[in-house]
């Protein structure tokens, strides 16, 4: 099983109105936009980080895969992960 881990990333934000005025768009543009997304680290190179929020152990596939430049990364949280019970109790 591949580690969790929580990221916390900044993201591309775009106003909510179409024509925005010059104050208006002056605030919007001091405002940042954090992400925080939870994951299994799939891939990590010098350019991006792959995370999956679910992962198929029979198939090994993985569900809702997300993909995040290095550059917006602000932090990266190693989660603790528990050993998966085996159902013999």
């Amino acid at each position: 099983m591949k580690p969790l881990v929580m990221v916390f990333w900044r993201d591309a934000q775009d106003h909510k109105d179409t024509w925005v005025d010059s104050e208006d768009a002056e605030k919007f543009g001091d405002e940042e936009c954090t992400i925080i997304s939870v994951g299994f680290l799939i891939k990590q190179t010098a350019k991006y980080l792959t995370i999956g929020s679910d992962w198929d152990e029979a198939d090994n596939d993985y569900g809702t895969v997300r993909k995040v430049p290095v550059g917006m990364i602000q932090t990266i949280n190693h989660i603790p992960t528990p050993e998966p019970e085996t159902g013999d109790k």
